[in-house]
């Protein structure tokens, strides 16, 4: 099959990565792939994978004419049998620019913690988790799967884990972009928790290692140096790197949430998964089968605050002095990606959801209703969003979910 991957972009994100990976895995198993989008530091990883790029001319995130009339032109060109989508933007510009105009039928993955209520009813989907999959199945006529995040086990996943037992030096280490809505408070929570650790252990040399950049990276930036400067932990910026796999080799601890936290699981390390909230879980037996239905990802039942800083110095206190804990949570993390994550094995399922997709092209007739309904919620959307004052209509992540139960 000739496919036509597009994500927003190539930044350093789990939406891109994955992307970029998945098509990686699609086109080793003998499909023609070529990548449409912003471009971005993961060009460099494309270019390794020997996958076609064409640029978008277009830098806006918004819907743009232009973008549709270019990615109609790449579609033409390349003779694309399925469109991939990834997130809710790029999927209406492939039904204006694939659908109607050629019948070629469009995939999307959507791995945003909701999908909106205007995103095409008659697109095949792909999610993330089972919560999700089931609330877009009452309004999805399309068929709506799921593939967890997956991760390139030959270069993340370790035969056995890889711990230490006697922790002389604790390293704990947070892979993130560093975003307002969705991660700055944790990650700001979670500096203040490794500095009171190093109080609680003064005996031991305490790290905290921040790999990732974004718009919040000059807040996170000040309170690195902060805490610093109190002399207790050492706070370290690395800021956004291509492959952040020697972190994750480096550290005995790894707090991160989605895409993130399964390869540091993978990896072999203990994790701890950042939610919102005040949320803050161990990866362990008995914490994971929540995790697989409802993601790598949780909001708890307060405000951040101090209730969720005291959670999460808690569980780094018992990993650093019960290497028991630390080794159940790495053997559970490791063998739990071996079984359930692999990329090869998505890219699999992702080609037979191509494949059903050919089979069962949408009329023309159909591609034109679902985008006059598509763009009126798009435009319904957003005129709600101006008159409630929400200034951040498209985020259809943390405040589109309802608090997850809480583990006990």
């Amino acid at each position: 099959m000739r496919l036509l991957f597009y994500p927003t972009g190539l930044r350093i994100c789990g939406s891109h990565i994955n992307a970029v990976e998945v098509a990686g895995a699609v086109s080793r198993q003998g499909h023609d792939v070529v990548i449409y989008g912003q471009g971005g530091p993961l060009e460099e990883m494309v270019a390794r994978l020997g996958i076609p790029f064409v640029r978008a001319t277009s830098t806006s995130l918004q819907l743009e004419t232009k973008v549709v009339r270019e990615l109609a032109d790449v579609v033409r060109s390349h003779r694309t049998d399925v469109v991939h989508s990834f997130e809710w933007r790029p999927t209406v510009d492939a039904v204006l620019a694939a659908q109607i105009p050629f019948r070629v039928p469009v995939v999307s993955t959507v791995y945003s913690m909701s999908v909106p209520q205007f995103f095409p009813t008659h697109v095949p989907l792909v999610v993330g988790t089972h919560v999700i999959a089931d609330a877009a199945r009452r309004r999805q006529r399309a068929k709506v799967s799921v593939i967890e995040p997956p991760v390139d086990l030959t270069v993340h996943h370790n035969a056995e884990p890889s711990h230490r037992d006697d922790l002389d030096t604790v390293t704990v280490v947070i892979v993130s972009r560093l975003h307002p809505t969705l991660k700055l408070t944790g990650i700001l929570e979670a500096v203040e928790a490794v500095d009171q650790l190093a109080q609680l252990h003064p005996e031991r040399s305490v790290e905290l290692v921040v790999v990732g950049d974004g718009p919040s990276s000059d807040a996170v930036r000040g309170a690195a140096e902060a805490a610093s400067a109190r002399g207790h932990a050492a706070v370290r910026m690395i800021g956004a790197i291509l492959d952040p796999t020697p972190y994750y080799r480096m550290a005995d601890i790894v707090i991160g949430m989605g895409h993130s936290a399964l390869r540091a699981m993978a990896s072999g390390k203990p994790t701890i998964i950042q939610g919102e909230d005040g949320f803050w879980e161990l990866v362990t037996a008995l914490s994971a089968p929540t995790f697989l239905r409802t993601g790598w990802y949780g909001i708890g039942s307060d405000e951040q605050g101090p209730r969720g800083l005291s959670k999460l110095l808690g569980i780094l206190h018992r990993l650093v002095q019960d290497p028991a804990c630390r080794a159940h949570s790495a053997e559970t993390g490791r063998r739990l990606t071996a079984e359930r994550f692999c990329l090869e094995r998505a890219a699999a399922r992702q080609i037979a959801i191509y494949e059903a997709a050919v089979r069962q092209r949408p009329s023309r007739a159909v591609a034109l209703v679902e985008a006059v309904r598509m763009l009126s919620g798009i435009t319904l959307h957003s005129v709600r969003s101006r008159l409630s004052g929400d200034d951040e209509p498209w985020d259809f992540n943390r405040k589109h979910v309802q608090p997850l139960a809480s583990f006990r």
